[in-house]
């Protein structure tokens, strides 16, 4: 499986400013590793601790590794930022009622304004019934009660939310990609999706999308799969669907994965670049930075 994916990088690799090979610490990592891991899949978690501790990366490098490519935030729109500051100071929910109660927004001719004062009203109705805080909710209850919001916000966007546990498209193709007839063995079965909470998707293309727990905290098994390795997995998938489809705008892609534990939402950004379809290299950056 190592080589398999490190084998045909080729030279043209990623080398930091103190003389370490990316590519090459990744490889060594992968070596070891008794399971398949998101690392055999070129992905890279720069959240993860162990590549310091266990001294396959110094501090300084890894945090040349995560200004790398860094996108950019855009600022919030001054409309928003307007709204948000009519709130200031007010810290109870009958405030807070007051403040939503006479700002009316057209959900048309103002979508952003029109969501987010809809989220706090929604918000307010979960405290005022007792819905909150999570006790005994299905990870179905905070996703279709709590975390609504999230795909509510792209409902005036050229972005569609898809539910339900979705299968994404892009890994089904990844998964069959080797698939062939043969005189030697039956063609194996078409190999399954993997299934994730919400797709964020436009025309058939794919670019986003969203695990949900009720953990709140990301330290069960169930999480941990989820959010190191299937969410990751999945947005690679999609990465290089997308880059076979815009080989030119490569760079400038970029894919979010949303995770939601409990009443806390994590999101992480794959900032580096595919640079490895099949035998073709279209950048410098073959792996995803989470």
């Amino acid at each position: 499986m190592v080589e398999h994916y490190f084998g045909s990088l080729g030279e043209n690799k990623w080398v930091l400013s103190t003389g370490t090979v990316v590519e090459d610490v990744m490889k060594q990592y992968a070596s070891t590793c008794q399971f398949e891991h998101p690392v055999h899949s070129l992905i890279l978690d720069v959240d993860d601790t162990m590549w310091i501790d266990d001294g396959y990366f110094t501090e300084e490098e890894m945090k040349e590794v995560k200004n790398e490519a860094c996108p950019k935030d855009y600022d919030l729109p001054e409309k928003l930022n307007e709204y948000l500051k009519g709130y200031l100071g007010k810290r109870d929910l009958e405030t807070i009622f007051e403040q939503a109660s006479h700002v009316p927004f057209h959900p048309k001719n103002e979508p952003d304004l029109f969501w987010i004062h809809q989220t706090f009203l929604k918000t307010l109705n979960l405290f005022y019934n007792n819905y909150l805080p999570v006790t005994d909710h299905s990870e179905s209850d905070l996703l279709n009660r709590v975390w609504v919001v999230v795909q509510e916000c792209f409902d005036e966007s050229e972005f569609k939310v898809r539910g339900g546990e979705g299968t994404s498209g892009a890994s089904t193709q990844a998964k069959n990609a080797s698939h062939s007839l043969s005189r030697e063995e039956m063609i194996s079965r078409r190999a399954t999706d993997r299934k994730v909470d919400l797709l964020f998707k436009s025309g058939l293309s794919e670019y986003a999308c969203a695990e949900a727990g009720k953990q709140l905290e990301v330290d069960t098994t169930k999480e941990l799969v989820e959010t190191k390795f299937i969410c990751p997995k999945t947005l690679r998938d999609m990465l290089v669907k997308l880059g076979e489809l815009q080989p030119k705008k490569l760079h400038e892609l970029v894919l979010v994965g949303f995770i939601f534990s409990g009443m806390y939402l994590h999101h992480g950004k794959p900032l580096g670049h595919l640079g490895h379809l099949g035998n073709r290299f279209l950048s410098q950056r073959r792996y995803f930075l989470l």
